[in-house]
């Protein structure tokens, strides 16, 4: 799957990176909840 992985969390946006995850897998008692659009805001 496509996610967005913080590299370097002094970097700002600039520390935002496209890469390939595996797809979770939930556990007993567990959901996986796909998200379809995120915000993020300074600060």
């Amino acid at each position: 799957m496509h996610a967005i992985a913080v590299r370097d969390r002094d970097a700002g946006i600039a520390g935002l990176a496209l890469t390939d995850l595996p797809h979770p897998h939930a556990a007993e008692n567990d959901v996986v909840v796909r998200v379809h659009a995120a915000g993020r805001s300074p600060g």
